[in-house]
């Protein structure tokens, strides 16, 4: 064997092992914030579950207590009895109308900020090599402005969800009379402290699901980006 092949044998048969290595440190970064994330909502639960066990709590702070457990048998029992429905019809209505509005009005307005970014971080090279092949202003802005500045939009549009999400709670707390805000109000005002927070799990879920999907958006409409098409790849 000449010295050549012996020095580049051990080599080569090492490169599996560290792309294994490179593969479970990838997969694993992945998943450590989920699984990070997840352990401490579920460790924070049950320590929230024992209080009651751990420490005695008086008759006068029984009224503004409760346990995980509690709340979700309050909130199964509002979905199982229908009554959550038409108050969750009314918000998810304002929800829908009050986001709308916000894009439609704010899109040149707090989400321009974003897509400002978005504009002034574009790819300077990739913009001249778009123009040396002959495209117009308005090509170039449709290939390469826009898609660029999608993070940006998508990151406004997260802050008008949330924004949304907020704007119905205050509105309903203070100026309606239906919806689950209301709901919530009169559980608070008569001690139900387990339908409030059952109030306050469905609102956050509907935050959630609003920007999962706009997050599932981003992805799809990015497909082209060098670094997520290679992140596919692999």
């Amino acid at each position: 064997m000449r010295k050549t092949d012996a020095i580049v044998a051990p080599v080569t048969t090492a490169l599996p092992v560290e792309g294994g290595d490179v593969h479970s440190q990838k997969a694993w970064g992945s998943l450590e914030p989920l699984l990070l994330g997840s352990g401490s909502i579920v460790l924070l639960l049950l320590l929230w579950q024992s209080l009651p066990y751990v420490i005695t709590i008086s008759p006068g702070m029984q009224l503004f207590f409760t346990t995980p457990s509690r709340i979700a048998v309050t909130l199964w029992g509002m979905f199982a009895s229908g009554e959550i429905w038409e108050p969750l019809r009314v918000s998810a209505s304002a929800f829908a109308i009050g986001l709308a509005m916000a894009v439609a009005v704010g899109l040149p307005l707090p989400i321009l900020i974003n897509t400002y970014e978005g504009v002034r971080n574009s790819d300077k090279l990739l913009i001249n090599v778009v123009r040396s092949f002959g495209a117009g202003e308005w090509d170039i802005a449709r290939l390469v402005v826009v898609p660029n500045a999608l993070p940006y939009i998508v990151a406004g549009l997260r802050l008008a969800i949330g924004r949304a999400v907020l704007g119905v709670v205050v509105a309903e707390f203070f100026g309606s009379e239906e919806g689950l805000g209301v709901i919530m109000v009169r559980a608070a005002s008569s001690y139900h402290v387990d339908i409030v927070f059952a109030g306050v799990i469905v609102f956050a879920a509907l935050s959630l699901a609003m920007t999962s999907a706009v997050q599932m958006m981003e992805q799809r409409l990015g497909r082209w980006r060098p670094q997520i098409a290679s992140d596919a790849a692999r």
